[in-house]
């Protein structure tokens, strides 16, 4: 018990290998979620702040995550349609590209035995 409550009184905890302070909030739950936040708290032996700030991080990782995807995706969107444009301003015949992505996703020569 004693242990527990030196954690609450310090005012400093390890932030990304790094030391800094950590506030303190005040958050209302429902009481269902908060008994399952407490059951799931005691089930990984972790104090309830402890369970809420690793989920907490766990939801923004993954927001995070979904917004580089977004990102990604949005990037080879513009690209494609550079490319199209690229390929309009040069005249280009049509199945050009096409043919780029054969030999693009076609396996490399070495593979098939052949020299060259």
């Amino acid at each position: 018990m004693l242990h527990h409550m030196l954690l609450y009184m310090l005012p400093l905890t390890h932030c990304r290998g790094k030391v800094c302070t950590v506030p303190k909030a005040s958050i209302y739950f429902p009481t269902y979620l908060l008994e399952e936040i407490d059951r799931r708290a005691t089930e990984s032996d972790m104090p309830r702040s402890e369970f809420v700030q690793e989920a907490a991080a766990s939801y923004i990782a993954g927001l995070v995550a979904v917004t580089e995807q977004e990102e990604r995706r949005e990037s080879m969107t513009n690209a494609a349609e550079s490319i199209r444009e690229l390929a309009e301003e040069m005249q280009l015949p049509s199945g050009t590209f096409d043919a780029v992505r054969r030999l693009r996703d076609a396996p490399p020569r070495w593979l098939d035995g052949e020299d060259g």
